[in-house]
């Protein structure tokens, strides 16, 4: 049963409402039951902190290495030059670092 509970928090409030609630008409297990077991299951695997990885990315480039302007990433070179960056440079870096 705490498997199911696990699986419904991938669903929408409202349909994961629905099948909490057919479980404690079924089981007599709690509401409040339910949701601690959804907290504790998404403490136990806490969502990756996107942020966190911008920023050892940005730290492994280095802040002053990268600039955003009119929608396009450039880099500066050690030649000495901005090179314009494709998304796809840019996604590379941060699998490096996640990696």
């Amino acid at each position: 049963m705490e498997q199911i509970i696990i699986e419904t928090a991938a669903l929408g409030p409202i349909k994961r409402d629905a099948v909490h609630r057919a479980i404690k008409a079924k089981t007599k297990t709690t509401l409040g039951v339910m949701r601690d077991t959804l907290r504790a299951e998404g403490e136990l695997n806490p969502d990756p902190d996107h942020l966190e990885f911008a920023r050892m990315t940005l730290a492994k480039i280095g802040c002053e290495n990268i600039i955003c302007a009119n929608a396009f990433a450039w880099r500066w070179t050690e030649g000495g030059v901005w090179v314009e960056q494709n998304g796809r440079a840019i996604k590379q870096e941060v699998h490096g670092v996640i990696d």
